[in-house]
Order: C-alpha cells, then sequence, then structure tokens
C-alpha cells in the first residue's frame, strides 16, 4: 500500500473535520466522541483499565 504525501494526508484530515463540523451544525447536537470514533474503544483507553 502507498503512504499518503503530506498534503494527501492534511487533506484526508480536513476533510474528516469538515464532516464532522457539517454534522453537528446541520443536526443541531453537541459533539459525542463515542459516536465520531463509531464506538470504537482507543487502544490506550484499554491497557490504561
Amino acid at each position: 500500500m502507498d503512504k499518503l504525501t503530506l498534503t494527501q494526508a492534511q487533506a484526508v484530515i480536513a476533510a474528516a473535520i469538515l464532516r464532522h463540523l457539517h454534522a453537528v451544525i446541520t443536526t443541531g447536537r453537541s459533539w459525542d466522541p463515542d459516536i465520531a470514533t463509531h464506538g470504537a474503544t482507543p487502544a490506550a483507553a484499554l491497557t490504561a483499565a
């Protein structure tokens, strides 16, 4: 698998942020990290428990 260039990686991150902002603004719901990660638990949280 080819890695993204710096510009491509930045574009992917910017697009994700814009999608999240659009969802929050258009639905009027507050930000919920559990919804944003589709319920995925970060590995750091698993090892800390």
